[in-house]
């Protein structure tokens, strides 16, 4: 975490002189009027980003799901966990998407034309050490 932090001030003070130092021509940094540095997110913000929005990561699985007349429920210790994944390797927000489908890609398949009714995904299904526990009453 604290990597992450020296990385993000670090970054606060680039200039366009430094982007031409690293390669980049100066016609494009000329183009770019304002610099803005990203910072990095933290495993709670990404638990925020997959869950709080209108239109959330994980809420358009759960209604992907609910169109199949199943239920999906992600316990917290599995969200936490999808969010310290993307951390780890670095994919940000953007990750999430693919970390999730790799996730619920053998749901997916089961789930429609099946009597499955519910579909929980846990901290031990996230890291590999179990299949989706799947429910049918």
């Amino acid at each position: 975490m604290q990597e992450q932090t020296d990385e993000d001030s670090l970054m606060s003070e680039v200039e366009p002189k430094d982007i031409i130092k690293f390669g980049m021509i100066p016609e494009f940094c000329g183009r770019m009027p304002i610099l803005v540095p990203f910072h990095g997110l933290s495993t709670e913000m990404l638990v925020e980003i997959l869950t709080k929005p209108k239109n959330a990561v994980a809420n358009q699985f759960i209604a992907q799901f609910r169109t199949e007349k199943c239920q999906l429920v992600f316990t917290p210790d599995a969200l936490h966990t999808i969010a310290e994944s993307a951390f780890q390797k670095k994919v940000g927000a953007r990750g999430l998407r693919s970390l999730l489908e790799n996730l619920l890609e053998e749901a997916l398949f089961e789930v429609p034309n099946s009597n499955i009714k519910k579909v929980i995904i846990t901290k031990e299904v996230v890291q590999g050490h179990q299949p989706p526990n799947y429910f049918t009453s």
